[in-house]
């Protein structure tokens, strides 16, 4: 026989004889329900919540099932807790001293020590800071970013670059020691020209009839190392003749400019040019032709440089570049001011009668310039 039953809810339920005593739970709210005996008759409440369904069979659950249900809502409950405690743990910060030692390093590229060596110190404070919180403090990658940033910063100053971020200064110091080395070289020539000839060249290779033909660059060339290039010149032609225009490129790799640009120098321009004028080391007024050809001479080497030869200058960096071949310098007048000299802001180069290489600071003192492009001027000269 059917044993019927009801739940606290108004859910009415069935189940077989055999059943009695064993436990279930209810279809409608799942509490759990024990079957009654057959003897005992439940009668379901009366009232609105009081179900019609009361055919309706129940399956049952053995005792140990049922047991399980409490036990899995209980894991469920301590995994809900433990999520809410994950979620009242406070989030890890970024460590203050992490972000300034960034800021400070960019900094260090355009300022000096006052912010290489704090970024390095706020480094080293900031990784330490980190490795104490045990993942509550952050900033690991920006205390190192700014500790290397400080470090090249510092070591961009203290190599005494001058002005403007670390990588251009790198860069101008690289161009200007390369500079340096080309006057050198240029120097070099001049001066076994100078044992050669007992003269230097003067400011033009001249036609037959006094005419300027070729700059005094292309009479150097057969000491540097060029004179197999100097063989294809026409030295009684001007510079744009035929022959003479198509050797203008490639031009000698010690007279390109390592800041000129790729332009210039791909059009055969240099800016290394020599001052000419009366008492300069290339003096118009005097001029040497040679008897059977060759390069026209200029002053006596060294006799006539009675300033001194490392007081005298012989060649510099110009602002504005001249084709290499073209007989265009710089006309020097000591009443007049001097033009444009240096690729940078920063200074340039100057080669002096005796071979050395000096670096001008900008500004520059017009009057001590000028008193070292004489040769003969008597006044006193002290090139920093």
């Amino acid at each position: 026989m059917a044993i019927r039953f009801s739940c606290a809810c108004g859910k009415e339920m069935q189940a077989q004889d055999e059943h009695a005593g064993r436990k279930t739970r209810c279809p409608g709210c799942g509490a759990a329900l024990k079957i009654p005996g057959r003897s005992t008759q439940v009668r379901p409440p009366q009232g609105p919540k009081a179900s019609r369904s009361s055919d309706r069979r129940v399956d049952y659950e053995d005792d140990d099932k049922i047991a399980e249900r409490p036990a899995r809502k209980a894991g469920r409950m301590e995994e809900d807790a433990e999520e809410d405690r994950e979620g009242e743990r406070p989030t890890a910060k970024t460590s203050g001293k992490a972000i300034f030692c960034l800021i400070l390093g960019l900094m260090s590229f355009g300022c000096n020590l006052l912010t290489a060596v704090p970024a390095v110190i706020l480094g080293l404070l900031s990784l330490r800071d980190v490795g104490a919180g045990k993942g509550r403090i952050t900033g690991k990658g920006l205390a190192i970013t700014g500790m290397v940033m400080g470090l090249v910063g510092l070591f961009c100053n203290d190599s005494g670059i001058g002005g403007g971020f670390g990588i251009i200064r790198l860069k101008d110091a690289s161009q200007r020691q390369a500079s340096a080395n080309n006057l050198r070289q240029i120097g070099l020539g001049m001066h076994n020209f100078g044992s050669t000839h007992q003269r230097l060249p003067a400011i033009s290779i001249q036609t037959k009839d006094g005419r300027p033909a070729l700059s005094w660059r292309v009479a150097l060339l057969p000491y540097l190392e060029q004179d197999n290039l100097y063989r294809q010149f026409r030295l009684d032609e001007p510079w744009d003749s035929a022959n003479n225009k198509r050797l203008l490129t490639p031009m000698p790799k010690i007279f390109a400019h390592p800041a000129a640009s790729d332009a210039t120098t791909a059009a055969g321009k240099t800016h290394y040019r020599g001052f000419y004028g009366t008492g300069a080391v290339f003096d118009p007024a005097v001029t040497l032709p040679q008897q059977g050809g060759g390069p026209t001479l200029g002053i006596r080497f060294p006799a006539d440089i009675t300033d001194g030869t490392s007081n005298t200058i012989m060649v510099v960096e110009a602002a504005d570049p001249v084709e290499w071949t073209k007989p265009d310098d710089l006309r020097f007048d000591p009443n007049a001011l001097l033009p444009k000299l240096g690729l940078t802001d920063d200074g340039f180069n100057v080669l002096l009668a005796d071979g050395s290489v000096r670096f001008i600071k900008k500004p520059v003192d017009e009057k001590l310039i000028k008193a070292a492009i004489t040769r003969n001027g008597g006044e006193p000269v002290f090139l920093p």
